[in-house]
């Protein structure tokens, strides 16, 4: 792929393409954009693609993918949108996803992942919308989440999350859809007047 190395967008969704992501695309250092949705690609996500730091946006979902989240997507600090839904990903959410400070969106539904949900997205100041429904996630909902100022969208449902809905869901008071049905969760209703400004 040397004579790509100017490339900045690369759009390979909606079609049939099959195999393993190739490791080659971190060559393609200048990126900004790599849509490769909505085909039968399988395997697992390429730790090399942490190594494309300009990367803005990052659409993988809606394949055949396995295996954990790699760590090394915690390297793309400048990206704002990543999906990762609909594939067969599993193992914990990474708590290094806290560190990617400019994410807007973030979509890990319909795969397999487990554990908690970590701590460390409470830190994702500019996010907006998080998906994380449609999995085998547990534990208790951070306290701290959805505080963030900046959430829109919170969606929850369809996991094992058991405890009670943190008191402050909705401090943020930018939050206008959330979800948490199918849970184990218990106890109080919040207080939802904090949702309104």
């Amino acid at each position: 792929m040397g004579n790509l190395e100017n490339l900045v967008k690369l759009g390979l969704a909606a079609n049939k393409l099959i195999g393993p992501i190739p490791h080659s695309l971190a060559n393609l250092s200048r990126l900004e954009t790599l849509y490769l949705h909505s085909n039968q690609l399988s395997g697992l996500v390429p730790s090399e693609i942490g190594d494309m730091k300009n990367l803005i946006d990052l659409e993988l979902s809606y394949n055949k993918l396995r295996g954990p989240i790699s760590h090394s997507l915690a390297n793309l600090t400048r990206l704002e949108t990543l999906y990762l839904n609909s594939n067969q990903l599993s193992s914990p959410v990474p708590s290094e996803i806290g560190v990617m400070k400019n994410l807007i969106d973030l979509d890990l539904t319909h795969n397999n992942l487990s554990g908690p949900i970590p701590h460390s997205l409470s830190n994702l100041t500019r996010l907006e919308r998080l998906y994380l429904y449609e999995n085998q996630l547990s534990s208790s909902i951070p306290q701290d989440h959805g505080s963030q100022a900046s959430i829109v969208e919170l969606h929850l449902f369809d996991n094992l999350l058991s405890g009670s809905l943190p008191q402050q869901i909705c401090q943020g008071r930018s939050l206008q859809n959330l979800s948490v049905d199918n849970n184990n969760l218990m106890g109080p209703i919040p207080d939802f007047r904090n949702c309104t400004s």
